[in-house]
């Protein structure tokens, strides 16, 4: 306690940032919030005149003038918005057929004609309305079938004005339950609206050089060069990529495949800006400058410029700004002669970062950096006093390079004990791998970081020092990634780990810090208490199943139904699309189900012809156990294929089922198979789920033709609470009599937002019948439950 009161910016950086995450959550006018911080103040002044002597009140006020600063920031940073953002955007300019004329703001990221950049917009048109609003857009371009290759599109730099074509959204919001939330991270950055781009003829550039002179001609432009030097000399490869991570924090060429597989190995740290990174910089700056015996003033703030250049150079990412504040501190104290404490320095460099940003307290960068930082100065204080302090003896001889694997496991462990709820948050994955990985991918990775920085100081006046250093550096970066990627190839080295939320992650930490901080004499009461703190999150975290559960998924332009009945069994009606342009089984069916923590399918209900691609289905078969596969006819050969694929033992039962066959044995509900193969064009299973005296229709891809026979055939049997439209909203799907027939209180679309689908027409159709409607592509999945007499819709967001 008495080392914490010596801690005083640590503990106002913790009340500060707890201020802007209470003034997040709530909703109170600012004028009120500015008015109780000025309330405060005053109260903080009569105590210092009144009460000088009574700590109490007076840590008190203090306690709540800083929490009230804080809240006062986040309603500033998170509800006052400037009049132009595009938050405030006109909707009726919004949608497709937009024409866009603005600045590249970033370095575009782009690889074969495929990628995304930043514009700072300046006019916005749609057929006769213009804007003329100046804020961030977010500018995909989306690699079209037809247009591939880099010579698709013309050459884009920062600076670029452009003229664009193409269609403005509303960044994705979340749209399946767990799912990562693309627009609240977008919005964290000024990024509030989403320009899609899918031909090479509908961007252009207008001029060039439309930066200021600090970015424009200085920080881009040396950007660029280091980017190229280390695709030059470095094979331009997976090695350059991985280099160009670690020396300017440029990670557009690091593959989704190689970032996986960095999680895997516990190693993602490694490509994330950092500390070494500031460290490598004050050491070569200072020595270069002691040579010319430049004073310590002169030479401490010649070294912090340095800082704050390459913190702009290397992208002013959270990891690299909380690095650059840190050591532009440490070097301060040294010209005001003051005693460092890390945790102050740590905090200091929190609310800085905070007053210029309070939304950056929910980065997942900030977060992880800081967490990392913290706990490596927690965890190793602690094992630096259990361990490294009775190995003195270790730090000469032969043993000091043990000493020094040694170290570097602990602060490995350190900062992993920290991160783990975190990464598990938003990575999904535990490594196990990842002590044994750093232990050797650390240092050479530091070695890499220390050569590429010479690499690309050398080339700006000797290419053979530059091409040398690159190509030595090449076989460190080859021989790391071959190492990491072998790890992360090892049955053990990770594992899944779904469905670890906030609840999760506050329980993990009490526990932690109760068990650490124990002593002989509290010993079984803490854990009594860990126990207890466990079992509360296990207990608040778990869901008693009880009736009909169906989620009805967002899986782009394809269909997705997860049905978990009263028995606890699993039923998954179609399963997404999967092609070298759409993967939205990979993407959201599979993380969807494991955050369920589901690994087994009790039936895989393949309503939807295969079409030319089984992929979807062998995704799903190589990451659940399937007991069952109930399709159509048309499908029997292409599912033979994926199902010899399979070990004998994971071959499940497959039925082939058409018009009056039933299914049962799920907890009461039993399916109704009433479409016809015989009748079928495209042998779509049409099929009625009913619960009791609930009913849900599934439509498949059922056209106006089919609805047809299926009214003639079933008539009043059709009536149902849900009904499932066909084929992606299509105009032929739903037809009149088919919505009159079926009378449903409710309609689902699963499409993703396109210029086509769904059809005006249908969703008038829908309207005029008084049918509720919902949509995947706005209101994302679509969850209801039901007890079998009564359907309740969850409001999941």
């Amino acid at each position: 306690m008495n080392y914490f009161k010596n801690i005083p910016a640590f503990k106002t950086a913790l009340i500060f940032a707890a201020g802007i995450y209470i003034g997040c959550l709530a909703q109170i006018n600012q004028i009120i919030s500015a008015a109780f911080v000025i309330f405060v103040l005053i109260l903080l002044f009569l105590l210092l005149r009144k009460l000088p002597e009574d700590n109490s009140i007076l840590n008190i006020a203090v306690f709540f003038l800083i929490f009230s600063c804080g809240f006062l920031k986040s309603q500033i940073d998170f509800r006052i918005l400037d009049s132009t953002s595009a938050a405030y955007y006109d909707s009726a300019v919004q949608g497709n057929n937009v024409i866009l004329r603005g600045v590249i703001s970033e370095p575009p990221q782009l690889i074969n004609g495929t990628g995304r950049f930043l514009v700072n917009s300046e006019i916005l048109i749609s057929g006769s309305d213009t804007s003329d609003f100046s804020c961030n857009i977010l500018v995909h371009i989306r690699q079209n079938k037809k247009e591939t290759g880099s010579d698709s599109l013309p050459i884009l730099k920062a600076g670029d004005r452009i003229i664009a074509y193409g269609n403005l959204r509303n960044a994705p919001d979340e749209r399946n339950p767990g799912e990562f939330n693309y627009r609240k991270y977008l919005e964290l950055q000024d990024v509030y609206k989403v320009f899609y781009i899918s031909f090479k003829d509908d961007i252009s550039v207008e001029s060039s050089g439309n930066l200021g002179f600090f970015f424009g001609s200085i920080i881009y432009p040396a950007r660029e060069f280091a980017v190229n030097n280390i695709n030059q000399y470095t094979g331009n490869g997976d090695e350059a990529a991985f280099l160009n991570g670690l020396v300017t924090g440029n990670r557009s060429g690091i593959t989704k495949e190689m970032k996986q597989i960095f999680v895997n190995a516990g190693v993602m740290h490694l490509i994330a800006v950092s500390g070494l990174n500031v460290a490598y910089i004050i050491i070569t700056v200072t020595l270069l400058l002691s040579l010319f015996r430049i004073p310590k003033i002169p030479r401490i703030i010649i070294t912090v410029i340095f800082l704050l250049f390459y913190c702009f150079f290397a992208g002013s990412t959270a990891s690299i700004v909380r690095a650059v504040i840190m050591g532009s501190l440490v070097l301060t104290a040294f010209i005001i002669q003051r005693k460092t404490m890390l945790y102050n320095i740590i905090g200091v460099s929190v609310i800085i970062i905070l007053l210029i940003d309070s939304r950056q307290l929910f980065d997942p960068g900030f977060i992880l950096s800081y967490t990392a930082v913290l706990s490596m100065v927690f965890f190793f204080n602690i094992f630096d006093n259990m361990f490294l302090a009775k190995l003195d003896h270790w730090r000469t001889g032969w043993r000091r390079y043990l000493y020094a694997l040694f170290v570097l496991f602990l602060t490995t462990l350190a900062a992993q004990i920290g991160v783990l709820p975190i990464t598990a948050m938003y990575f999904n994955k535990i490594s196990f791998i990842s002590l044994l990985a750093n232990i050797l991918a650390v240092p050479l990775s530091n070695l890499s970081l220390a050569i590429g920085f010479f690499q690309v100081i050398t080339g700006i006046f000797s290419d053979y020092l530059s091409s040398l250093s690159g190509s030595a550096n090449f076989i460190f970066l080859k021989f790391q990634l071959w190492f990491i990627s072998w790890c992360a190839s090892l049955d053990f080295a990770y594992i899944e780990f779904y469905d670890f939320g906030l609840i999760s992650t506050i329980s993990y930490y009490i526990v932690l810090i109760t068990i650490i901080t124990a002593k002989t004499n509290n010993v079984f009461a803490r854990i009594v208490i860990s126990c207890l703190v466990i079992a509360a999150a296990l207990i608040f975290t778990y869901k008693i199943p009880g009736g009909l559960e169906i989620n009805y998924l967002f899986a782009g332009n394809s269909d997705c139904t997860v049905i978990n009945t009263p028995d606890n069994s699993t039923v998954l009606v179609d399963c997404g699309i999967e092609t070298p342009f759409a993967g939205t089984t990979s993407r959201y069916v599979v993380p969807y189900l494991k955050s369920r923590r589901i690994k087994e399918i009790d039936a895989l209900v393949l309503s939807n012809p295969l079409g030319k691609s089984s992929g979807n289905v062998n995704i799903i078969l190589n990451n659940f156990i399937v007991k069952r596969i109930i399709t159509c006819p048309e499908n029997s050969d292409k599912l033979n294929n994926s199902l010899n694929r399979l070990d004998a033992a994971r071959i499940p039962e497959v039925s082939i089922l058409t018009a009056g066959d039933i299914v049962e044995g799920f907890g009461g509900i039993k399916f109704y198979i009433i479409s016809r193969y015989d009748r079928d064009k495209n042998g779509s299973l049409v099929f009625k789920l009913k619960f009791r005296e609930c009913d849900f229709l599934f439509s498949g891809k059922a056209d106006k033709q089919k609805e047809e026979l299926i009214i003639h055939e079933y008539k009043d049997f059709l009536k149902c609470q849900i009904l499932k439209a066909g084929d992606q909203g299509d105009e032929s799907s739903a037809s009149i009599p088919f919505l009159v027939k079926s009378s449903p209180e409710s309609a689902v679309i699963s499409v993703s937002e396109t210029d086509y689908l769904p059809s005006d027409i249908l969703l008038e159709r829908i309207n005029n019948a008084g049918i509720k409607l919902f949509r995947t592509d706005i209101n994302g999945a679509f969850i209801l439950e039901s007890s079998g007499k009564k359907n309740e819709i969850l409001d999941w967001k």
